[in-house]
């Protein structure tokens, strides 16, 4: 289900070729949550292969045990995302039916992200920089423990991956003229930019910056899902969301990570709003 997100206006969108090259970020999937039937969740879950009920099961435990239920937690989580993409230099943010009925110049660049992403605000300053006629690849971010070696440690709750040709969720930027050249299915999602990227026909340039990050807060399937197979999260969920709140407050950030603080600071404070 896609919602709909504010548009720039846009001038002269049909002198795609008189005018200079504009920058997207474009929402995958922008469900309401407020309004959002889980059951949905059944069918997209079966796609991927995953056990069905994860989030009705997940969220059944989570509205029991805090103060902010499921649905208010993961439009929240979008609220804090949608701010980070408003807040990135010379770009305009539309959803993705928008930006497919849209025409645009070989130059343009879009950024595919989903509603727990967070992007640092000169990402097209520095794409720009450095891409090649297809785009730019930089490095990823991750803010979340369910990519931590054991399912209860939640000390590595800020990581950085090593920056090389692999894409993930939002660490890409792809230019018209590839999407026109490939189609857009073969770039849309992350997994199956890597395959095109990996059989050679999309090329993007590496980027030796941090200019990204996906948010694995709590509430994401992966993390639903994970906490469900331990057992640990349905014993004490409040045990288990308190120490992964103190952990990520006591997250040191380097100079490459520096630029995510004041979206942590907004998720500490949805976690201390949900604890209470």
């Amino acid at each position: 289900m896609r919602g709909v997100l504010a548009v720039r206006p846009e001038q002269n969108e049909g002198k795609a070729l008189a005018r200079a090259p504009r920058n997207y970020i474009v929402h995958r999937h922008s469900p309401d949550w407020l309004s959002f039937d889980l059951e949905n969740s059944r069918a997209f879950l079966r796609s991927l292969g995953m056990n069905e009920s994860i989030v009705i099961d997940f969220a059944a435990i989570w509205d029991r045990a805090f103060a902010v239920d499921y649905r208010h937690f993961r439009q929240r989580i979008q609220d804090i995302s949608v701010a980070s993409y408003k807040a990135v230099t010379d770009a305009t943010v539309l959803d993705l039916q928008a930006f497919e009925g849209r025409r645009g110049a070989d130059d343009d660049l879009a950024v595919f992200v989903d509603d727990d992403d967070w992007l640092r605000v000169d990402v097209f300053e520095q794409a720009r920089r450095g891409a090649s006629p297809d785009g730019a690849c930089w490095g990823s971010i991750v803010v979340g423990g369910e990519f931590n070696p054991a399912p209860g440690t939640t000390d590595r709750q800020v990581d950085v991956r090593t920056i090389a040709p692999r894409l993930y969720t939002n660490n890409y930027a792809t230019a018209r003229r590839a999407i026109g050249r490939l189609g857009l299915l073969p770039l849309l999602e992350h997994h199956q930019a890597q395959m095109t990227l990996m059989e050679g026909r999309f090329r993007p340039a590496i980027v030796r910056h941090y200019l990204s990050a996906t948010n694995k807060h709590p509430c994401s399937t992966l993390s639903a899902r994970r906490y469900l197979e331990t057992g640990e999260f349905a014993a004490d969920p409040r045990r288990v969301i308190t120490a992964r709140r103190d952990a990520l407050a006591a997250a040191t950030l380097s100079r490459d990570t520096q630029w995510v603080a004041p979206c942590i600071a907004e998720l500490i404070a949805l976690f201390d709003d949900t604890l209470r």
